[in-house]
Formats: structure tokens, sequence, C-alpha cells
């Protein structure tokens, strides 16, 4: 690269070419892509936002608007809404346009940049006066312009923005994992409230019947009894209440809602959703390698080789020369005081190729060939893991299922105690601490078997998200009710 040489000018000559040379310029800068924003994640994100001139500015992002504060959200409506105004998706759009704009600079260094300078020399003292003249001088640099680099360069920006995309996508899916599971949990803690209140109502009831209870000589421990057991279910009642506000806020928080915000969440669509996709085999329904295929990690690895590939081209273009060119005015009598009428416009071209770098780009070029081997064992790696992933999801599911059915069952056998025991009970045979003692037992075990049951729903919905239904459902053009969903 040559510096600017300060030279005096023909001035008509060479301020015409730098005219035409910046016009040409500008236009060519006014020819980045538009940026496009969410329209790039595909339906049905784009399909809630309306229209708008200018989607992005410093002070204010595209998002869709919020929901009624009235309104009860469904497991769609709470992942759209996190897609817009949770946080951490709100800077990962951001991220995407960033990465966008890089790969737009990078596509301009294919074309060589051009910096024009102008210098006026004044005669202050005029001794000589031949030389007593006012220069003025013009001229324009090209510097560091190297094209087959610059190619490979843009390339790879493009494949970054591909990642960058798929990144999004990858993070929108664990964020709906964690709203999911969110989800799951608040229904699981309406079921216990729900059994918690019914067995609080029977704990009532037998204390007020130690109470009563007729005979020589009332049992003041039983009755103590009683009463510790009533009040306990009321504190496990009152600790179930305060975690799904815990699991509400949570929610407020993942979906970008204020915390103030009243929130209520109809959990049944996500069953609903579950039910229709057959989530309690969809492991059964694909091969672990076909969904592999189609995942957003599988892409990105191959398309971190593909960047690779440019890095190691990149590392070749080390051993072509630069190039940068000067065009300036200049008298060949003089660098400075010299008559302007007198100046010629001179083109200066320079080729740069380093002879001895002690081996630089050689290491370079290794260095990137490694990179590209260590890429691909992430890759294989990353591959494994999911086969194993695939199988243990399958396993965990048949564990969680079996664990469901027996507690079921027992539950039901329970059940049936309960039945005999309260006919024995209005017979005369037997007393109610007997019908209350079982149905101590069958609180137990519906507990337990509500516990399962909820293991057995985050299982599903696991596997649910690992077979790519997600993807599918959100990312696909497929003309479900999820793509047609309004917020």
């Amino acid at each position: 690269m040559t510096g600017p040489r300060m030279t005096s000018v023909n001035t008509r000559r060479i301020a015409l070419f730098l005219g035409m040379l910046l016009l040409l310029t500008a236009s060519a800068g006014g020819c980045a892509r538009k940026i496009s924003g969410n329209d790039r994640l595909g339906p049905p994100w784009n399909a809630n936002i309306p229209d708008r001139e200018s989607a992005w500015s410093e002070e204010k992002l595209p998002v869709a608007p919020l929901p009624p504060a009235d309104k009860t959200l469904t497991f769609d409506d709470c992942i759209l809404t996190a897609a817009f105004h949770a946080p951490d998706m709100a800077e990962s759009l951001i991220g995407l346009e960033l990465t966008q704009m890089d790969s737009e600079s990078a596509y301009s260094k294919r074309f060589p940049s051009v910096q024009s300078f102008f210098r006026v020399i004044a005669n202050t003292t005029r001794q000589h006066r031949e030389y007593e003249d006012t220069s003025f001088r013009l001229g324009f640099v090209v510097y560091g312009f190297e094209p087959v680099a610059s190619y490979f360069t843009h390339k790879a920006s493009l494949l970054m923005e591909e990642i960058a995309l798929l990144t999004h996508k990858t993070a929108l899916e664990k964020k709906a994992g964690q709203i999911g599971e969110a989800v799951l949990s608040l229904q699981s803690r309406q079921k216990l409230r729900d059994l918690q209140k019914a067995r609080l109502e029977q704990a009532k009831q037998f204390s007020a019947y130690q109470k009563a209870k007729e005979g020589p000589a009332p049992n003041p421990l039983e009755q103590a009894k009683a009463a510790h057991f009533e009040k306990r279910i009321a504190a496990e009642l009152e600790k179930t209440e305060a975690s799904a506000s815990s699991l509400l806020l949570s929610l407020k928080v993942m979906t970008g809602l204020d915390l103030d915000r009243k929130l209520n969440i109809d959990p049944t669509s996500l069953n609903k959703m579950l039910d229709a996709d057959s989530a309690s085999a969809v492991l059964t329904k694909h091969s672990w390698e076909s969904v592999w295929q189609a995942s957003p990690e599988s892409a990105m690895f191959k398309l971190a080789l593909k960047l690779r590939d440019y890095d190691i081209l990149l590392s070749w273009t080390r051993y072509l020369p630069s190039m940068s060119m000067d065009v300036y005015a200049a008298n060949p009598t003089s660098d400075y005081a010299t008559y302007s009428t007198k100046d010629d416009i001179f083109l200066n071209i320079t080729f740069t190729l380093p002879l001895l770098d002690w081996g630089e780009r050689e290491r370079g070029l290794q260095g990137s060939r490694l990179r590209k081997l260590q890429e691909q064992q992430r890759a294989r790696a990353a591959r494994t893991a999911f086969a194993a992933g695939w199988q243990a999801g399958w396993n965990e599911y048949r564990m969680a299922a079996g664990s469901y059915e027996a507690a079921r069952n027992k539950v039901a056998a329970l059940a049936l105690d309960e039945q005999r025991a309260e006919l024995q009970y209005r017979s005369g045979q037997i007393d109610f601490s007997v019908v209350d003692n079982i149905r101590t037992r069958l609180y137990e075990e519906e507990l337990a078997m509500l516990e399962a049951e909820t293991q057995l729903k985050l299982r599903e919905f696991s596997n649910w998200l690992l077979s790519g239904n997600f993807r599918r459902r959100y990312f696909e053009d497929t003309g479900g009710d999820a793509a047609k969903a309004p917020l």
C-alpha cells in the first residue's frame, strides 16, 4: 500500500474523474440488502407483525402487539409473545441483523476502497517570484485491494449469517422447552391444589368427628392428631399456591411480560398439541438419523465445515500479492513549489508480495486445516450425543410410563378399599378412623401418581422437542393452526 502523494493539480480533469468515481461509489452503497428482521424466521413469526415502513431504528424493535391483559394465554400465545418480547430473544434478533450487516460489509470489500485528498500550498514569503503561484493538489488512492481474499471472506460471512439464524432458532426452541416445562408444572400444581383442597375438607370432617365423638372417655390425643393433620394439609396447600405463583412469575420473565401484569394460562392447550402429534410414541415414528439430518445443529455443523473450507482458501490467498493504486497530479521537477499549469497526472500501481515471512503463511494454512479437523470431530461427537439422547429419551419415557401405570393401579386399588370402608362405616362395622386412615394412604398414593404423571408429561414434551416437532410446527409453512394463531 502506498501513501497519498500531495500534488499540484490539473483541477478540471481530475475533479471530473473523481466526481464520476464518487457518484459510482454512492450508488453502490445504496445496493445493500434490505434488513428483513423477523421475516427470515418463517411462519408464524412474520404473520403476526403489523406492516411497518421502517422495521428497525435505534430506539425501537419490530414487535408483535402484547396479548390483551384479560386473555387466558395458550402455549402458542406464550411462545409467540416470548419470541418478540423476551429480552434475550430481542437481543438475538438484533444479533441477526448485525450479522447481516457484517455480510454486507464483507461484500463491499470485494470492490476497491477509494480515498481522495486535496491540498493547497501557498508561498507566504515569496522570495522566489517564479514560485509565487498557489498550488492546488488533488488525487485519490486505492489501498488494500485483495479481490480473491475478499471474495472468500464474503462467502464465509454469508455462512456466518446462516449460522446466526440457526442459532436464533435453536435458542427459541430452548426457550419453548423452558416455557413448556413451566406450563406442565403449572398444570401439575393446579391438580395438586384440587387434590389438597379435597383432602383438607376430609381432614376437617374427621377433626369434627373426633370432637363430636361420643364415648365415656374422649381421646384428646386423637383429637390433637386430627387437628395437626388438618393444619399440615392447609400448610401444604399454601405451599402449592406459592409454588404456582412462582411458576407464573417465571413465565412472565420468560415471555417478557410485565411482572405486575395478571397472567392466566391454559395448560390444556399444550396437552391437546401433544396428543394431536402423538407425543407418547413420537420417537417411534422417525429414525434418529433423519431427525438429526434435519436439525439446526446438524445444519450448523455442515455450515461450520464449509466455513473451515473457506478459511483454508483464505489462507492460500496470503500467497497472492496485494494491490494498491495512486492517481495524483504532480510536476516532475518539483513536488512542492512549482507552476500548477505544468502538472501531469500520474498513475501508480503497486503489487506487494512478502518474500520472507519466516513460515507465517504456512503455519496459517496448517492451522486452518487443523481447525477443520477439530470441527469434524465436534460434528461426530454431536451426532453420537444426539443418537444417545434419542435412545435415552425413549428409555426414560418407558420408565416414566411404567411408573405412572403402577401408581395409577395402586390408587385404583386403594380407592376400592376406601369405598368398602365407607360402606362398612355406614353399616356400623368399623370406626370412622379406619376410613380416614385409608383416605390418608390414598392421598399419599395420589400424590405419587400425580408426580409420576407430571414426569411422564415432561418426558413426552421433551421427546416432542427432540423429534423436531417444534421446528415443523413453528418454522415450516405447513398451513396448520399454529401459523394462523393470533396473539
